[in-house]
């Protein structure tokens, strides 16, 4: 095993190290040198080596539910009022843009030459991206953030409203 590649249980060494120095309270910054003096590589994004600053910070969230995103420099841990934000809302429109590529693309396909199988799940992929499409939308958005507002635990009240009314 070369020497870069040691692994203490499922992580690498240099993985590991970078789970113990990754630490403090919301708004702490780590520059990327202070990550690399830290653990011998270049962990910026724009680096082959990042996905060790990446599963340090799933490990991270993993095992102390502290969530820190890139910023152009390091790392900052977000607090919890920043979370819904830029992990939550963020996320959300991305999976949106997602689905309208998916029944974008499945709209370029000709159903009558495709064999059963791959019109079946053709037919699958393009009504789990309209149910995304349809969840996703304003003005869904707008009616969960209301029922979020006035329910404690508005899960399943937010379900209700997304029901089929059968008679």
């Amino acid at each position: 095993m070369s020497e870069n590649k040691k692994v203490i249980g499922p992580r690498s060494l240099e993985r590991d190290l970078l789970v113990r120095v990754i630490e403090g309270p919301p708004g702490t910054h780590f520059s990327y040198e202070d990550l690399e003096e830290a653990c011998g590589r270049d962990v910026r994004s724009s680096s082959p080596q990042r996905w060790c600053l990446d599963g340090a910070l799933r490990d991270v969230q993993r095992e102390r539910s502290e969530v820190w995103q890139r910023v152009g420099d390091g790392i900052r841990r977000l607090s919890d009022d920043e979370v819904p934000y830029v992990r939550g809302l963020r996320r959300v429109k991305s999976i949106r843009k997602t689905a309208q590529r998916i029944a974008r693309d499945l709209r370029c396909t000709t159903p009558a030459g495709m064999t059963p199988e791959a019109r079946t799940a053709s037919n699958a992929a393009v009504s789990v991206a309209g149910v995304i499409l349809l969840f996703t939308a304003k003005p869904a958005q707008k009616k969960v953030a209301e029922i979020c507002a006035e329910v404690p635990q508005p899960s399943l009240k937010v379900l209700e409203i997304f029901r089929s009314k059968t008679p």
